[in-house]
């Protein structure tokens, strides 16, 4: 795990992007299949960054997590489709991943009809990456997975899944949009080559300084996962 730290958000922002930038340049360059999954929210204002020069065949897009709403203003990737990216991508034939439910779907079906286009990218591209942006919220909960500390038990039994890429649960009061399909937590351990992480605002101090302490669990703190991934890097602005 890495951290860059700026005070300056706009350069956090810059930073941030360059970083995805290279990322999907080298790739393009040897192309590599590639599957970019965004977290929605501050994930799109890092993209605005990305060039066209690194858009291609070999790049496939989706939602790291999505609401299980049709309502293109709180769907993940119907506001992703709004982006100046999708519509660049798009013109340079890049895939993409829809996560929309269907008419009468239940969340269960949508989570599995996600999960199947993820698994079978990977079967397609066996050697293929797999790079993420990362947001966290101010409870510690990341890629829409929420704490759950007073339920340890629901917590390993919904996120702890080693056979599930992705995962549909209601999180109820713990979020506005509580209807979620998200990934698991061995997907994010396993399968994940690179996650930008997103981690700015004073509201977050606790969050940064529960991730960073040697105490605590993933039900307590998920985003205490990135510790255990392969290659995070966290933009932040917070003073460590």
């Amino acid at each position: 795990m890495k951290i860059i730290s700026d005070q300056n958000i706009e350069k956090l922002k810059k930073l941030s992007a360059d970083y995805l930038l290279e990322l999907l340049k080298e790739a393009r360059l040897k192309n590599k299949p590639t599957l970019l999954l965004l977290s929605g929210g501050s994930s799109f204002e890092i993209i605005k960054g990305i060039k066209i020069d690194c858009l291609g065949k070999y790049l496939t897009v989706g939602m790291l997590d999505e609401r299980f709403e049709a309502d293109p203003k709180i769907n993940n990737f119907l506001q992703f489709k709004e982006t100046v990216f999708y519509r660049l991508a798009k013109d340079r034939d890049v895939n993409f991943i829809e996560s929309v439910p269907f008419d009468g779907e239940a969340l269960e079906s949508f989570a599995k009809r996600i999960e199947e286009k993820w698994k079978s990218w990977r079967r397609r591209n066996g050697n293929g990456k797999i790079f993420i942006t990362q947001g966290v919220g101010a409870d510690g909960h990341t890629a829409g997975i929420m704490p759950y500390d007073e339920d340890r038990d629901f917590f390993k039994n919904t996120f702890e899944d080693k056979s599930r890429f992705v995962v549909g649960y209601n999180a109820s009061k713990k979020s506005q949009y509580s209807k979620r399909a998200t990934a698991t937590l061995p997907f994010l351990r396993n399968e994940v080559e690179v996650s930008l992480v997103w981690m700015a605002g004073k509201e977050k101090i606790k969050a940064f300084n529960d991730i960073m302490s040697e105490d605590g669990s993933l039900a307590e703190t998920p985003a205490r996962i990135i510790k255990e991934m392969k290659n995070a890097t966290i933009f932040t602005n917070i003073n460590n």
